[in-house]
């Protein structure tokens, strides 16, 4: 998908919509039809011999990934150090909010771009909607959670999130129902907990790994407490209640090697004081 520069780095589908959203690492977000993706995907598959991705390049991937969020992570350290000398080390690090939102012609279609290049890289989303917004969730660079009402067109709340907690990198909000919980994970292995009615951070983990969170999901058994899918460190996926922190069920690859696992084998979540974040 060229039309939108940089690197695609996450999608999710516009509920109750035939449009999806994309973020890139050129601090922009695409809303388009599900006609345009296809004809785009068209035009890439007629331009390629082989459809097939090897093994060892998906490895190199994720290798220059990690790499590119260090770099990332170190100029989003360097900004934010300079903020905090320009406003006498106080409030929050950056709180983006220049986010523009314009429509504009690609072929026959109309995507809606929301242009974020001063808050650095988007590299995750998803999607929710309400009796009366479409709210499109996006986290960039500049450590800010965006909430944008694709209804209204307009910003409607931003969380910030401190330095210590890395980049974000992965987000989720329960997959039916009214979206009261917002999950977050980050490159230095944080999951953060946010309430949606009232904006604030409600529980901080750390994952025992301390690596990236790959990717966070709300299990559709939520109720009361959220429960929640957590992919990070090495060959292991993992169910955590994330009210408590406890471990629910763990999924993980062992060599055949290994005839047995215990309990401390597997990873945790490490409970932190939100007030360091």
């Amino acid at each position: 998908y060229a039309s939108q520069g940089g690197k695609i780095t996450d999608l999710c589908i516009v509920d109750n919509t035939h449009a999806i959203a994309s973020a890139s690492t050129a601090g922009s977000v695409h809303v388009f039809k599900i006609e345009h993706a296809l004809e785009v995907a068209r035009q890439a598959s007629d331009a390629s011999d082989s459809g097939f991705v090897s093994a060892e390049s998906l490895g190199d991937d994720l290798g220059a990934e990690d790499a590119t969020l260090d770099r990332s992570e170190a100029r989003r350290l360097a900004l934010g150090e300079q903020h905090q000398q320009a406003h006498g080390g106080g409030g929050s690090a950056l709180l983006g909010t220049g986010a523009g939102g314009q429509r504009m012609n690609l072929g026959a279609s109309t995507v809606q771009e929301l242009n974020l290049a001063d808050d650095g890289a988007v590299r995750a989303l998803c999607h929710f909607p309400t009796l009366t917004e479409s709210m499109l969730t996006f986290a960039t660079d500049s450590g800010v959670i965006h909430g944008w009402d694709l209804r209204a067109g307009r910003r409607a709340w931003g969380l910030p999130v401190g330095l210590q907690a890395g980049l974000l990198t992965a987000l989720a909000v329960p997959p039916e129902g009214d979206a009261v919980w917002l999950v977050a994970g980050t490159s230095r292995g944080f999951v953060l907990l946010f309430d949606l009615r009232f904006q604030v951070l409600l529980r901080a983990w750390r994952h025992s790994s301390h690596s990236r969170i790959h990717r966070v999901y709300i299990s559709r058994a939520t109720c009361s407490d959220p429960f929640v899918y957590i992919a990070a460190g090495t060959n292991e996926a993992a169910l955590f209640n994330a009210a408590d922190g406890s471990r629910v069920q763990t999924f993980k690859t062992v060599p055949h090697t290994v005839e047995s696992i215990t309990v401390d084998d597997v990873e945790k979540l490490e409970p932190v004081d939100i007030a360091a974040l």
